[in-house]
């Protein structure tokens, strides 16, 4: 389920959106527009995401901030086309063949499999982000 900031709609299926872990709220991911009118403004907030076309990016600037401080903060994305918000990962995602990418600031600098964590994760088709892992089916 989406749940609009500040009387946002929706991002539209297709739309580019940046979306992040929600630091004060774990079980939510953010979600921010990247085109359009509301460019680079949060429209709302899932626990479920699911994108396309993604790309992870991963600020190193200020992930050094973070491991300096030892204070969490949003530095680590995912970017891709909207395709849904649910409170829940379809079945699709939750089967034994889907991968489960991942990032940890204290361990490594870049997204990852879990079954890889030295190699990088920069990009792939289609995921949902959920908890603390992008589920790809």
């Amino acid at each position: 389920m989406f749940l609009s900031f500040k009387g946002r709609e929706m991002p539209s299926p297709g739309e580019l959106v940046r979306v992040y872990r929600n630091l004060p709220k774990p079980p939510y991911y953010s979600i921010r527009a990247e085109e359009g009118e509301l460019d680079g403004l949060v429209l709302g907030h899932a626990k479920a995401v699911i994108i396309e076309d993604v790309k992870f990016l991963v600020g190193e600037k200020s992930r050094k901030t973070v491991i300096r401080n030892g204070v969490r903060g949003v530095h680590a994305y995912a970017v891709g086309r909207f395709v849904a918000a649910y409170d829940e990962p379809p079945a699709e995602f939750l089967t034994d063949k889907a991968s489960q990418v991942t990032y940890q600031p204290f361990v490594y600098g870049h997204f990852f499999d879990r079954r890889e964590p030295l190699k990088p994760v920069t990009e792939i088709n289609k995921c949902c982000l959920f908890g603390p892992d992008c589920l790809i089916p």
